[in-house]
């Protein structure tokens, strides 16, 4: 018996030709176009929020030259990117886009708090089988590769560093 396999389309920080990436406006574009796996990127806020933002800062989409993790959640929210997008965080992501499978790339840069954080968000909220069962992770470091799989065993951790940049 021969199986089917089905290829998973995963749009990377949404459909970016029509929007800013890693906002709703691409991540609609991106399930218009039938998408059904959106990759994004995590970090985490001066005030511990979950945000999704692929650089240091949000310099290179219209936003300010400060890093997210020294910025409040409130800040951010009040920013209006290029083409008058607005900065999205991971509960809105997560409730908006709970029909599809995700990949969460978290970045270095206060990696470590941001994989805690993350951990500490789906515990509260009470939604860590759903994450498990719908997400994948991309990690940069071995060390927060380790630290996700100590808290979330289940995890299923992408290829890392060496893999990515071939």
């Amino acid at each position: 018996m021969e199986t089917q396999v089905t290829p998973l389309w995963v749009s990377h920080r949404g459909f970016r030709q029509e929007a800013v990436e890693n906002t709703i406006a691409s991540f609609d574009a991106a399930r218009a176009l039938g998408f059904s796996a959106l990759e994004t990127d995590l970090r985490l806020t001066k005030d511990r929020h979950l945000v999704l933002c692929h650089d240091v800062s949000f310099e290179r989409l219209g936003g300010p030259k400060k890093a997210v993790h020294h910025m409040t959640r409130k800040e951010l929210e009040s920013l209006s990117l290029n083409q008058q997008n607005r900065v999205l965080f991971f509960d809105t992501f997560m409730a908006r886009y709970k029909d599809c499978r995700w990949i969460f790339d978290t970045k270095p840069e206060e990696g470590e708090q941001t994989i805690r954080y993350f951990h500490e968000y789906l515990r509260q909220h009470n939604c860590h089988k759903t994450v498990i069962k719908k997400a994948w992770f991309l990690l940069w470091h071995k060390s927060h590769e380790k630290l996700l799989l100590d808290l979330l065993p289940e995890a299923v951790i992408l290829e890392g560093e060496r893999s990515c940049w071939r």
